[in-house]
């Protein structure tokens, strides 16, 4: 297919796979500091904030393959690598 697809493989799964653990973990965290019961009662507000900043921590850990992935497709074909 092309030469990135493997670290676009590999860089998905540890993405959502972070951005969820970090989502629950904040989230778990904030009913417990506002005494909730349920994920349901959490605000709006407080969920994208949640949300954003679980998506913030995945990216940035995963950020390192999307540039591998980057390079490997703007190589010219056979040619020597964008990685060295």
């Amino acid at each position: 297919l092309y030469s990135g697809i493997t670290p676009t493989l590999l860089g998905v799964m540890p993405y959502a796979g972070l951005s969820f653990a970090v989502f629950e973990t904040l989230k778990a965290a904030a009913r417990t500091r506002w005494g909730l019961t349920s994920d349901r009662e959490l605000p709006t507000a407080a969920r994208l904030t949640i949300g954003g900043v679980a998506g913030l921590i995945a990216q940035s850990a995963t950020y390192p393959l999307d540039i591998v992935r980057r390079r490997m497709q703007v190589a010219p074909a056979g040619g020597p690598h964008a990685l060295g």
